[in-house]
């Protein structure tokens, strides 16, 4: 799940406005995904990477 959620975080910041918010939805998403890995696991992990925050918003800035 979380890594559909990386795959399609520009989606998810097409509608928002603010950089502020932007920026909260992407360090969100990084600290789900260290949790993650934080959390004890009874079977594989699945490798999910953290966001590159400042690339994501550079990208959207360029859409946007």
């Amino acid at each position: 799940m979380l890594r559909r959620e990386v795959e399609r975080v520009q989606a998810t910041l097409a509608d928002v406005a603010s950089e502020a918010v932007a920026r909260a939805i992407l360090a969100d998403l990084n600290d789900r995904i260290r949790a993650y890995y934080a959390r004890p696991s009874a079977g594989p992990l699945i490798a999910v990477r953290l966001v590159d925050v400042e690339a994501e918003l550079a990208t959207w800035r360029a859409a946007g």
